[in-house]
């Protein structure tokens, strides 16, 4: 690629999108360019020129831009493309010309999956007809023809195949043996989801056990198993409720407090998978100018989502309320949640779905209280959300918003509800800690929970005129959000944000009164802190 133009060509194309206000050039599926460490696929830097083309060629944004493009880096950039799309054509039929059917078998295998490990590719090699027993083998062999790579971002004993054969590889397979590719995704599938059972055994039935969004493997697993049974199912409004539970779900546990890259990483699945999935079950051209489907007004709606739900504490009445609403009802609809199915659905999909439309209304509910905490709205959103969560069996999720209501209700100037409602959500983690305890096992604490209870309390104490109280309350809040950074695990970006949010608050409740009772309550806050954390409101 060296001379090819492409940085030339980059740099023109980066001025012309520029210059079209609202237009994103890049799709997902597109390799990324930037000025500092120019061409990056998914793969890290110098992504090949394959990879450019193909993904360039279905961008319907670039294709606009270009239409007639004036300068010519281009057609030499194009040039480089098409030649190493040729040498994996070339590539093809030498190995079609030799009669190995196991190696036929095994690159049939590879052809499938971004990544593998020898487990993987053995269930792969079996489902295309060879014996399990010859991954091993297969991979040296690879190894021998410099077909493969070590994953450098997974873990050792991982491997992917030189991306511009596998593409075209697949695309052949896809085109001409339809039935053996459905095989193949649906043992890659089968594989990833057997990886997921044993990481979620008892759902979300305690605190710690929502960190498993957090390992890297575990979001691995779950992007591939979302990748393959994406481009299986025939009733592809159930693939769009997947990736919108998974992401849903991320983005309660992390992402709309702090950025969370695997929301991100999710969406760029989807784009892929959506887009093969479209190819294989349509009669697909380019586009242009046409409206989205579905799936793309879905990876619309989660980018707007993403991009425009304010992170932190701090949630502006101005913020887009209004869109993201919007959007969050487009979502319910096109994921299929109370409509009819192409086919009966299984009482896992059922139970998905109904997951899925649970943490819609939770989020629809925030659209509501942060543009306008009087907006009774919000109040039926919670309840039905709080309902569907319960019949889940998510009891830790349930206590949250318990909690946001209650904070909810001291924001509209009503203590007594606010009181009660902390009551309540105070119960209720008490209960979910001590109930999911091993016997002689210290309990499993929220801490986040615990200080947010803690601060809210403080909050009732400092409306009534209670100062000391008050100060006695945010001291807890402050020593939970320090427990916080070890427990269950090493501080990060959410732990210390987190932190840093208690702090800001109580700095401020001692700011609002003058300085020789701002200092007295400092002491009171100081001694409380010396007692250790509370659990008791």
């Amino acid at each position: 690629m060296h001379g090819s133009g492409k940085t030339t060509f980059m740099e023109h194309l980066a001025a012309l999108a520029r210059d079209e206000p609202g237009t994103q050039v890049f799709s997902f599926d597109m390799a990324r360019y930037d000025l500092g460490a120019g061409f990056r696929d998914d793969h890290g830097a110098g992504a090949s020129a394959a990879v450019l083309w193909e993904t360039f060629i279905r961008s319907r944004e670039v294709m606009r831009l270009l239409a007639g493009p004036p300068f010519p880096e281009f057609r030499h950039f194009t040039e480089v493309c098409r030649f190493q799309s040729q040498l994996a054509e070339e590539f093809l039929l030498i190995i079609a010309a030799v009669h190995e059917p196991r190696l036929r078998q095994v690159l049939d295998a590879v052809a499938v999956t971004s990544t593998f490990d020898t487990p993987l590719l053995a269930t792969l090699v079996r489902a295309a007809g060879g014996a399990q027993t010859e991954a091993g083998e297969a991979i040296a062999r690879l190894v021998a023809l410099r077909l493969l790579r070590n994953a450098p971002e997974r873990k050792a004993g991982r491997f992917r195949m030189q991306e511009f054969i596998r593409l075209s590889l697949a695309a052949r397979l896809r085109t001409y043996h339809p039935d053996r590719w459905t095989r193949l995704h649906r043992a890659a599938a089968d594989h990833y989801f057997d990886r997921l059972r044993r990481w979620e055994d008892g759902i979300y039935t305690t605190y710690s056990s929502w960190y498993r969004f957090e390992d890297p493997d575990r979001q691995e697993d779950k992007r591939e198993w979302l990748r393959h049974s994406g481009l299986l199912t025939d009733d592809h409004a159930i693939a769009r409720a997947r990736i919108t539970l998974v992401f849903l779900e991320a983005f309660w546990w992390a992402g709309c407090y702090v950025p969370f890259p695997f929301n991100r990483r999710l969406l760029e699945d989807w784009s892929r998978t959506s887009e093969t999935w479209e190819w294989t079950h349509t009669a697909h051209q380019q586009r242009i100018g046409e409206s989205a489907s579905p799936d793309e007004q879905l990876l619309d709606a989660l980018t707007y989502l993403l991009d425009n739900y304010p992170v932190t504490h701090l949630k502006p009445p101005g913020a887009p309320w209004d869109g993201i609403r919007s959007r969050l009802r487009l979502i319910r609809r096109i994921c299929g949640i109370g409509q009819r199915h192409t086919r009966p659905l299984s009482a896992a999909e059922k139970e998905g779905l109904k997951r899925a439309d649970a943490f819609i209304t939770v989020f629809l509910a925030h659209t509501r209280r942060f543009r306008d905490p009087s907006d009774r709205l919000a109040d039926g959103y919670y309840a039905r959300a709080a309902a569907s969560l319960a019949e889940l069996g998510d009891d830790w999720s349930v206590a949250w918003l318990c909690f946001e209501r209650a904070d909810l209700e001291l924001e509209r100037e009503e203590p007594e509800q606010a009181l009660a409602m902390l009551t309540d959500a105070a119960r209720r983690t008490r209960e979910l800690a001590l109930s999911t305890a091993a016997e002689g096992d210290e309990p499993d604490w929220d801490h986040e929970l615990l200080a947010n209870l803690h601060r809210l309390r403080g909050d009732l104490h400092w409306r009534a005129g209670e100062r000391e109280a008050a100060a006695a309350q945010y001291s807890r809040a402050l020593a939970h959000a320090y427990l916080y950074q070890g427990d269950p695990n090493p501080p990060d970006a959410y732990s210390q944000q987190f932190y840093l949010e208690m702090a800001t608050r109580a700095a401020a409740r001692m700011a609002e009164r003058p300085e020789s009772e701002a200092v007295a309550l400092l002491a009171v806050l100081r001694r409380a802190g010396q007692a250790g954390p509370s659990r008791a409101m």
